[in-house]
C-alpha cells in the first residue's frame, strides 16, 4: 500500500486539493463568495481573502457566525462540507446567496440541530463524536422515524449496514504486508523521489497536471487549467496554495490530506507508515475478493481501511477519513492498473471519491529517483508568471 498507495494517494489527495484549491472555495469568507457570484462577466475579479491569522476563531474570520463561533477558522468550511454530506443537500438548502444572511428557516434550523448534536456528545461521550448528523440523517435531509420493511429475501437495513465480522483462517496483517511488499517488488529504501505526469478528470473537466515527491515528506503539484495554473505544496512544515490571484498558506483541518499526501513511503512501506492493524476481515470491491484491514496511522492521522486483492495481494482500495467539529468526512481511494516504473509497481489509474465529488487520475508517465531541486517546495511569495498564463 505504501508505494501504490502514495503514487495513488499522493496523486490523488493532491489533485483534488489542488482543484479545490484552484476554486478558492475553501477559505474564502461569506462576503467574498458573494461577491463572486454577483460579479458581472467581464469585471476585474475580486480581490482573493485575507488569510487566516495564527489562532484566529470563526467567529473571528467569519460574519455572523454563532454555533462554530470558538472553532478554529481554516475548520469552519469543512464542517460545513460535512454537514453537506450527511444531509445530501448543497449549500443553498440553508444558505441565501450572502452567506451570513439568516432569511432561510433551514439554516435557523441546522443551527438548533449542531447545538443538540454538541450537547449529546459532552453530557454522555466526553466531548467525542460518537453522535454525527449522520447518525439521523444518513444523507438525507429528513429523519426516519421508523426502519425500513425490508424486500422478500433482503436482511434489514441494520445488518447491512454492520461491520463485517472476522472469519476463521484469514490472513494475519503482517502476511497481507508482506505479501504486498513482494507484489510490487523494487528495492524501496532506495527511493527519494518521485515525479508524475496526467491527467486529472472531474465533472466535465479534464486538466494536464504534474506530481513531484522528494522523501521523506515534500511536495509540489500543478494543475494546469485554462484560466492559469493551480498549485499545491508542502515543504515539510507549511502547506500552502497558489494560483494566478494569490498565494496562502493552506492550515487545520484542510492541511491533513496535503500532508499525508506528501508522506513519500505512505504506500511503499506500511509498516512505516501504520503503527498498528487492529484486525482482517473478508470483503468485495466490485467483483474482486478482498482482504480488509484496518491499519492506524503512525502520524496520528487515525485509522485507514487497506483492501488488498486476494489473489494479487496488490492495494486496490484505501478508505481515509478527516475529522470535521461534526463528523468525518470520509475519502475513498481505488488503484488499477498497475504498471511498472523503474523497478516499482505502481498504479497508473486512481479514482479518487468523497462525500461531494469524485475524480480520476490517468497516469501516463511516472519515474523514480529524477534530480528535484528542494527550492520547488518551498511557499512562493507572490503569484507567479507561469501561474498566470
Amino acid at each position: 500500500m505504501r508505494m501504490r498507495q502514495r503514487n495513488a494517494c499522493l496523486t490523488g489527495l493532491c489533485a483534488i486539493l489542488v482543484v479545490l484549491l484552484a476554486l478558492v472555495i475553501s477559505a474564502a469568507p461569506p462576503s467574498v463568495q458573494a461577491q463572486g457570484q454577483g460579479q458581472a462577466q467581464g469585471a476585474a475579479p475580486p480581490p482573493p481573502p485575507a488569510p487566516f491569522l495564527p489562532g484566529q476563531t470563526a467567529g473571528q474570520y467569519y460574519k455572523n457566525v454563532t454555533v462554530l463561533k470558538d472553532i478554529p477558522a481554516a475548520d469552519l468550511i469543512p464542517a460545513m462540507q460535512y454537514i453537506r454530506s450527511a444531509l445530501g443537500a448543497d449549500c443553498e438548502y440553508c444558505h441565501a446567496t450572502d452567506r451570513s444572511s439568516d432569511e432561510k428557516e433551514a439554516k435557523k434550523t441546522a443551527r438548533m440541530m449542531m447545538s443538540m448534536v454538541l450537547k449529546i456528545n459532552a453530557d454522555n461521550f466526553k466531548g467525542g463524536n460518537n453522535v454525527e448528523c449522520f447518525s439521523c440523517h444518513q444523507g438525507s435531509t429528513n429523519v426516519a422515524t421508523a426502519p425500513p420493511v425490508p424486500e422478500l429475501g433482503m436482511k434489514p437495513a441494520v445488518l447491512l449496514m454492520a461491520e463485517p465480522k472476522p472469519a476463521e483462517g484469514l490472513p494475519t496483517a503482517d502476511q497481507l504486508v508482506s505479501k504486498y511488499m513482494q507484489a510490487i517488488g523494487g528495492n524501496i529504501s532506495s527511493l527519494t523521489t518521485r515525479t508524475a505526469k496526467g491527467t486529472v478528470e472531474a465533472g466535465q473537466n479534464k486538466n494536464p497536471y504534474e506530481q513531484t515527491f522528494k522523501a521523506p515528506n515534500k511536495s509540489y503539484i500543478v494543475t494546469h487549467g485554462q484560466q492559469g495554473d493551480a498549485v499545491q505544496g508542502f515543504d515539510g512544515t507549511t502547506v500552502w496554495q497558489q494560483n494566478p490571484r494569490a498565494v496562502q498558506e493552506v492550515v487545520g483541518v484542510a492541511a491533513l490530506n496535503p500532508k499525508r499526501l506528501a508522506d513519500f513511503y505512505r504506500t511503499l512501506d506500511l509498516k512505516k507508515s501504520y503503527s498498528a492493524f487492529r484486525r482482517v476481515t473478508k470483503d468485495k470491491v466490485g467483483d474482486k475478493d478482498v482482504y480488509m484491514a484496518l491499519a492506524q496511522a503512525a502520524d496520528g492521522s487515525g485509522n485507514e481501511r487497506l483492501y488488498f486483492d486476494a489473489n494479487s495481494g496488490l492495494l486496490v482500495r484505501v478508505v481515509q477519513r478527516t475529522p470535521t467539529a461534526f463528523g468525518p468526512n470520509p475519502t475513498q481511494y481505488d488503484f488499477s492498473d498497475y504498471r511498472d516504473a523503474g523497478g516499482v509497481k505502481v498504479p497508473f489509474e486512481v479514482r479518487v471519491a468523497g462525500p461531494n465529488n469524485i475524480a480520476f487520475w490517468h497516469f501516463t508517465d511516472i519515474k523514480f529517483n529524477a534530480p528535484v531541486n528542494d527550492s520547488i517546495f518551498a511557499k512562493p511569495s507572490s503569484p507567479s508568471k507561469a501561474a498566470a498564463n
